[in-house]
């Protein structure tokens, strides 16, 4: 998935597929993106964020619900470091993961 949320193609036209720091740094990404709500099969899963950030703006509770859903990704040792900032309308987030390869990404939102 790109910076716009679009499948990715490699050089030859296929699907772009990610492997290790990549792949788990892209999944905790699109895992805080998933709505409370809007997955068919898994409506009790995603982040609050209606709770959170549209209706009732809390940073820590926002800092909250998206430090569980990145640890429950494979691959996820501990977060490091997680910080939440609002700009005008917009809420930005970025975090720092620890790997269980001892590697260590840094996810943007």
């Amino acid at each position: 998935i790109n910076e716009q949320n679009d499948f990715a193609l490699d050089r030859a036209g296929n699907l772009q597929v990610l492997e290790g720091a990549a792949a788990v740094s892209d999944v905790c990404r699109n895992a805080v993106q998933d709505q409370l709500g809007e997955m068919l099969y898994a409506m009790a899963e995603g982040m609050p964020t209606a709770a959170t950030v549209f209706n009732n703006y809390n940073p820590s509770q926002f800092e909250a619900a998206a430090r569980g859903i990145i640890m429950s990704v494979p691959g996820v040792r501990e977060i490091e470091s997680f910080t939440v900032r609002r700009e005008g309308e917009i809420l930005r987030y970025a975090a720092v993961i620890n790997l269980a390869t001892a590697e260590q990404v840094t996810v943007n939102g």
